[in-house]
């Protein structure tokens, strides 16, 4: 049986997030520790693990959830900034 905590899920709001913090892949590929090759798959829908999601989030400075673009109760997100 699979985990569903940790399956590959895709991430459908990375680049939107990414370019309004105008990120290179490459540079969040650094600041994050996640291979860019990922980053690039991520962007064209191809799932990554919830620990990649958790990693990318952090340095875009958003929860996890608004990056799979779906809220903890089901309805589609908007990111918003997290604090520092």
């Amino acid at each position: 049986m699979v985990d569903r905590a940790s399956a590959p899920r895709p991430i459908e709001r990375l680049r939107t997030v990414r370019e309004a913090r105008a990120l290179s892949q490459a540079e969040l590929a650094r600041t994050s520790k996640v291979a860019r090759a990922t980053i690039v798959s991520a962007e064209q829908g191809k799932p990554v693990h919830l620990r990649t999601i958790r990693k990318l989030a952090a340095v875009l400075r958003v929860e996890p959830q608004e990056l799979v673009g779906v809220a903890s109760n089901g309805a589609a997100t908007q990111a918003r900034e997290r604090p520092p």
